[in-house]
């Protein structure tokens, strides 16, 4: 089994990327236009792993509990896709929203971001 946690830098400070997944957004933002309070917005954030080492989603987490985040907990092979599932809980939230999703993974950087956006309107 391929070593996960491989550390691609050098002693001198340099990056080894002969041997390192990297995660390719097909989009990082996702804006759901207008909705409603109370409703609740679902993205699929799909990727690819174009890089040439197994790519292991360690965690993803949000700075608020109305987004939350589901990610494989297996190791995507190279040129394999997968998704990391976004859910926005409109409930209590009013007027222009944008809440980010920070991925933490085997990669160089160790993490990226991905965003869902939009306005929520009150009922009437």
């Amino acid at each position: 089994m391929a070593d996960l946690v491989y550390n691609p830098v050098r002693s001198d400070g340099t990056i080894d990327s002969s041997y390192l997944p990297i995660l390719t957004w097909e989009s990082e933002v996702y804006d759901f236009g207008t909705i409603f309070e109370g409703d609740v917005v679902t993205k699929d954030y799909s990727f690819t792993n174009t890089g040439t080492a197994p790519l292991l989603i360690l965690s993803a987490s949000s700075t608020c509990g109305c987004t939350i985040p589901e990610w494989p907990k297996t190791p995507i092979a190279p040129d394999s896709t997968s998704s990391i599932k976004v859910k926005f809980n409109s409930l209590h939230k009013a007027g222009d929203q944008s809440k980010e999703v920070t991925i933490f993974a085997n990669t160089f950087p160790n993490s990226s971001k991905i965003t869902i956006k939009g306005k929520v309107d009150l009922k009437k």
